[in-house]
Parts: structure tokens; C-alpha cells; sequence
């Protein structure tokens, strides 16, 4: 038994959806549209790097194509090579001054190099050629409020909230710009109905915990707090089983060590920790998660995963200790009586 509720001898099976047919292959000379389809079908599955070799693949035969660039745009942005990303963009503008997704894109790359006032200039352009284009508006809103043009971006926020009302980046956006305005009340009610229109995004309960704080509010603040806490851990958590399923075990410790960093009593978050650190051969770490697990939900697996920690770290003694706990919860548990015969053969030797 592991810290994260498995078996040792559990196989991990790794299936490739596109080797597998779950991605349909661009073959050469396939319609365009056919190569787009494709691309954005592996960008849908998490698999950029698959995406991308689509595109250029298309790219070889329709080097004209802005979609074909822009789709190959945001699997490199996904990739983390914005650079690259930015020539596609700008090699799509080039062949099509006017193509909106691309201009939109391109303003995003270069608010994030702090470019804001280029980025600014993409989305007004992207404006004009489509005035109802509601993602445009609310990004040269956050353009506008990062340059410290807040009236202009309160403008952009209300502007992209009338073409989308139940966007809740929108009223997020709206309500952060009204609070650094000290319009509270106002900043209060834009928060609370973002929250209500995405109860899952951490980023609108925290402003809004920070917003009744400064309304002296404060026992709501807290419980805003908390919620967005418990947000935060279960993002970081997600992220890190992402990654352990990719293999790249020290990143997947990097974002559940985040989730226990957002909410201390993450017990779930301290469990996987424990068998993280075990994969990774720190077995001292690994006790102390498994430890504060067991702690925080005191369970007959918890004590199980504990036992087997300490075993790791050549602690027969507080196994033996650990494994009888869990065996006094769940007396008939087959794998945690084979767990302490393996231990009392261990301190037998």
C-alpha cells in the first residue's frame, strides 16, 4: 500500500490517443479545413506537441493559411515558446492584416512581454473590425487597467459584459478595476456575481474576500477566504496529478507542495505528497506528509500509507505501530495484513 491509496504492484498504462485513432492524422494533400480539425482536435486532448506537428506539417502545403499559422500559434503557447508563437502570429498577419483571432493573440503575447501599449493598439484593430467581438473588449480592458487607464477599462469591462453577460472574467475584470477605483460597493456586487456565474475560479474570491475586508466585513471576508483557499489547492492538486500521469514526478511534488501551501490542511494533497516523495527516493519528506495526512484524516488507509512510509525510512518499529492502527479500523483488509506480515519478517531478520 502507498501513500496515495495504490497498490505497488498497480501497473501505470500509458495510451497515446492519436497512435491509438482517437486523433484522426492529417495526411498530405488533405483539405485545409481537414489539417485545422486535426490540430485542434489534439489541442483538445492536452497533446500541443502533436497539434503543432500537424500545423507545420499543413503549413508545408498551404503556407498562406492564417488558421493554420494561429492554430500553430497556440499549441507553442501552450508549449511555453512564445517567441515562436509571435512569428506564426505575425507571418498570419502578413498574408491577412485583418484576421481578428490572430490580431487578438498577438496582443496577448505582447501584454505578457509588457508591450501594453502595442497589445492595446492589436485589440483596438481587432475591435474595429468586429465590434461585438466581446473577448477583444475584455482584453484591451485588462490592457487598459494594467496601464493604469481605469476609466477606459471600466469602459471595456461594461462593454464586453452587454455583449457577455454570463462571462464571469468579465465581471471579475470589472469588479477589480471598480475596487482600485475604491468604488467598494460597487466592486462588491460585480464580484459576487462572478462568483455566482463561476463558483469555481479562485481569482474572483480572493478579490472579493480583499473587497469586504475593506468594507470592514470581515467574517465574510474570511469565509471568502477560505473558499478561495480550497479553490487554489484543488487547482495546484489537479496540475500536479497532470503531471505525475506524464511521468514528471518532481513537477507533480512542485504543484501539490502549492496546494498545501494555499491550504495547510489539504489532507488529500498531503497524501500524495507522501508517495511522491517516496517515487522519488526522499522518503524523510515522504514521512512527514504521510504523518500530517494521518493527522488530518485519521482513516485506516491514512495509517496504512503511514505505516508504509515509515517502513521506507527503516522505522519498523512506528510501522508495526501504524499498520496495527489501520488493521484495528478495518480488521478484515487483506492488503494491510500482508503489509504487517512483511514488517515482522522485516524485524525478525
Amino acid at each position: 500500500m502507498r501513500p496515495d491509496g495504490r497498490s505497488v504492484r498497480a501497473p501505470l498504462f500509458v495510451v497515446c490517443a492519436l497512435a491509438a485513432g482517437a486523433i484522426p492524422a492529417a495526411e498530405d494533400g488533405e483539405p485545409e479545413a481537414t489539417v485545422l480539425a486535426a490540430g485542434r482536435a489534439a489541442m483538445e486532448s492536452g497533446l500541443a506537441d502533436e497539434a503543432l506537428a500537424l500545423c507545420l506539417h499543413g503549413l508545408e502545403t498551404y503556407p498562406a493559411s492564417p488558421a493554420l499559422h494561429h492554430e500553430a500559434a497556440r499549441a507553442l503557447l501552450d508549449l511555453a515558446q512564445p517567441e515562436t508563437a509571435a512569428r506564426h502570429l505575425e507571418a498570419a498577419l502578413d498574408v491577412h492584416p485583418g484576421h481578428v483571432p490572430s490580431l487578438v493573440m498577438l496582443a496577448l503575447v505582447r501584454s505578457e512581454e509588457g508591450r501594453l501599449a502595442e497589445a492595446a493598439g492589436l485589440l483596438a484593430k481587432a475591435i474595429e473590425l468586429e465590434p461585438r467581438n466581446a473577448a477583444a473588449r475584455h482584453d484591451l480592458a485588462v490592457v487598459e487597467a494594467r496601464r493604469g487607464n481605469l476609466e477606459a477599462a471600466v469602459a471595456e469591462f461594461r462593454r464586453a459584459g452587454e455583449l457577455a453577460p454570463k462571462e464571469c472574467k468579465v465581471k471579475y475584470g470589472l469588479g477589480s478595476a471598480l475596487e482600485k477605483m475604491g468604488k467598494l460597493e460597487e466592486a462588491r456586487a460585480e464580484l459576487e456575481a462572478a462568483c455566482s456565474l463561476d463558483p469555481s475560479f479562485p481569482p474572483s474570491r480572493y478579490r472579493l474576500s480583499t473587497v469586504l475586508f475593506r468594507l470592514g466585513r470581515r467574517e465574510e471576508g474570511e469565509r471568502e477566504l477560505r473558499r478561495f483557499r480550497e479553490l487554489k489547492a484543488a487547482v495546484h492538486a489537479h496540475r500536479g496529478e497532470a503531471l505525475a500521469k506524464k511521468k514528471d514526478l518532481a513537477g507533480a511534488a512542485r504543484e501539490y507542495q502549492r496546494a498545501v501551501d494555499a491550504l495547510p490542511d489539504h489532507a488529500a494533497s498531503h497524501g500524495r505528497l507522501g508517495s511522491l516523495y517516496l517515487d522519488l527516493r526522499d522518503p524523510a519528506r515522504a514521512l512527514v506528509h504521510a504523518r500530517r495526512a494521518a493527522e488530518l484524516d485519521p482513516s485506516a488507509l491514512r495509517y496504512a500509507n503511514l505505516s508504509w512510509a515509515a517502513k521506507e525510512n527503516g522505522d519498523f518499529t512506528e510501522s508495526l505501530r501504524w499498520i496495527q492502527k489501520a488493521i484495528e479500523m478495518e480488521p478484515g483488509r487483506k492488503e494491510f495484513l500482508e503489509q504487517r506480515t512483511a514488517i515482522l519478517e522485516a524485524l525478525r531478520r
